[in-house]
Parts: structure tokens; sequence; C-alpha cells
């Protein structure tokens, strides 16, 4: 028997339990290494993540096939945001990019003051184009 047909064997003999931790891994290690939610968040998924993989590849018979099954499902997660991310890239929305957001107030007093002026006056924050990074869920 080869090595892909004994990972095949041990896939179709998984029960509720290596199911489960499978997709607890699965939902847990992308928000491990994202920036979704906070970092005491982060570091919380990730102990979750690591916990379910130990407990995946002890479940697993024999457990060297759990450990390549990880090693494979970790792989496939990294070529995925790769991909993802070179996308986003060639589409123009990577995460670095910054938006101008026109002037909410109308400039009032300003005598056509230049722009180095303008920037010293205590108005300047509240009538300069406001420059906004995209925006992360905090909840």
């Amino acid at each position: 028997m080869t090595v892909g047909e004994e990972l095949q064997s041990s896939l179709r003999q998984m029960g509720f339990l290596q199911l489960l931790q499978l997709l607890v891994f699965v939902a847990a290690y992308p928000l491990a290494l994202g920036s979704f939610v906070e970092s005491r968040h982060r570091w919380r998924a990730a102990g979750l993540a690591a916990l379910m993989a130990l407990g995946f590849c002890v479940a697993t018979t024999p457990w060297v096939h759990g450990v390549l099954l990880m090693a494979l499902l970790v792989g496939a997660l990294g070529i995925f945001i790769g991909i993802a991310a070179m996308i986003s890239r060639l589409l123009g929305v990577a995460a670095g990019q910054r938006i101008d957001l026109p002037d909410t107030e109308p400039v009032t007093g300003s005598g056509g003051l230049d722009e180095l002026t303008r920037e010293a006056s205590p108005r300047a924050a509240r009538t300069r184009p406001t420059r906004l990074s995209p925006t992360r869920q905090s909840h």
C-alpha cells in the first residue's frame, strides 16, 4: 500500500471527534494568523489551533498520518492565503492602500493661505481631507 492510499484509508476511518477537531483548527488557525481580532484573542486562537492539531494527531491511527494531514492542511491554507494576497494586489485592493475622503467642512477664513500655512493652523485637522486605512472589526 502506498502512502497516498494509507492516508486515504485514515481519512475514511475518521470519526466525529477528529472531524470536529479539524473544523475548529481550520477556524482558529486563520484567526491566529490574521488581524481580524485583537492580539490577545489571536494568542488564544493560536493556542486553540495548536491544541486541536495535537488532539487530531493523537486521535489518528497511526499518528504519523495525522501529522502528515496537518502539514498538508497548513500548506493548503498557506497557498490559499498567498493566492488571495496576489489577487488582492492585482486588483489594487491591498491592505496598505489608503482612501482619501472629501472635506466634510468648507474651508472658511483661509484667505488664500498656502498648504503649509494651512497645515500649521489650529483648524487644519478638521479642514484637511482625512486619510484612512482599511479598518478592522474589533468585535
